[in-house]
């Protein structure tokens, strides 16, 4: 049995599945098994993936191929590996990204010296032009009384990608269908379900930032779908947490995460309906989004500005 299985779910992205391959291939570690999930990609990702693969003979056993018969998204490809998988411990790896090579040996030593059920190490954001910039900092996850909380808020980062997790971990966790915060919902379950967790200052993981991309346009149709996928998803997180009876004491958190949510919505509240839409979603965090102690002051402000502004447009249309 593999000690680690990486999942790499794969779907149009033939410019980049190369350099994924050869960053994992190339891994110093050899305790590994690769599952490249193939959620019916139209291009040439699969072929370029093989003739990757033929050039690492002594990778080939370690390889394995998972077809979907239809394209089920992300957060269902990423499903299909874990179940799959054999490894001790799942990583994760998206297709456009890749990983420095002395990954996975640094977090084998780190797994054998203390036993940790979670593995978190740092990531940088690689692309061209401006990139956005991260605070994240893992080390919160650490403290277990502090861990939950910080995973549920944004406070650490919300990626499976740059975290290895004992596969048991696993059992039992609900996972989300829409495509937005899919990785918060699964992290924030794990979290929960680490009974030790080891972070790891340096920097692995390399998070290609396209600037091209779908999720960096702010259309209305984009930014409504955008607000309706994580709605979607902090709903599932909400049930399971209701179900293990500890939502209450995560109450603010979620106010935080809502909060995140409904800033989506900020480029085009210049649209009456998209007005409606941030008026109604999540309306029961509105007033408690003023006082939470993990929203910043300068968020607090704008968002009062737009609750005044929308309470006095819709009072002048009454």
């Amino acid at each position: 049995m593999p000690k680690i299985s990486i999942i790499v779910p794969i779907f149009g992205v033939e410019k980049y599945i190369e350099r994924c391959a050869r960053s994992l291939f190339e891994q110093t570690a050899h305790d590994i098994e690769f599952i490249f999930v193939n959620d019916c990609t139209q291009d040439s990702s699969m072929s370029i993936l093989e003739r990757v693969a033929d050039c690492y003979p002594d990778r080939k056993e370690q390889i394995r191929i998972v077809e979907h018969k239809n394209n089920l998204g992300l957060p269902q490809a990423r499903k299909s590996g874990i179940l799959a998988a054999q490894g001790e411990y799942i990583a994760h790896c998206d297709s456009d990204d890749w990983i420095d090579n002395g990954c996975f040996e640094r977090v084998l030593d780190v797994i054998q010296d203390t036993n940790a059920d979670m593995v978190t190490f740092g990531y940088r954001i690689c692309g061209e032009g401006m990139l956005p910039k991260e605070n994240y900092d893992d080390s919160l996850l650490i403290d277990s009384r502090l861990a939950l909380k910080s995973a549920v808020a944004l406070l650490s980062s919300p990626y499976v990608w740059n975290k290895v997790v004992r596969k048991s971990c696993y059992d039992g966790v609900r996972y989300p269908n829409a495509f937005l915060a899919e990785d918060w919902v699964l992290t924030s379950q794990l979290v929960y379900a680490a009974r030790k967790t080891v972070f790891i200052r340096d920097v692995y993981y390399n998070y290609y930032f396209n600037k091209n991309s779908l999720r960096n346009r702010n259309t209305k149709e984009l930014c409504l779908s955008r607000v309706a996928d994580e709605s979607a998803n902090i709903s599932i997180l909400k049930g399971v947490f209701m179900e293990y009876g500890i939502f209450r004491q995560l109450k603010d958190a979620f106010v935080k995460r809502e909060s995140v949510t409904k800033s989506l919505l900020w480029p085009v509240l210049y649209d009456r309906c998209c007005r409606k839409v941030w008026r109604r979603t999540f309306r029961e965090a509105n007033i408690p989004i003023l006082f939470n102690n993990y929203i910043e002051s300068w968020y607090k402000r704008r968002h009062f500005r737009y609750l005044n502004e929308l309470y006095w447009l819709t009072k002048r249309k009454k």
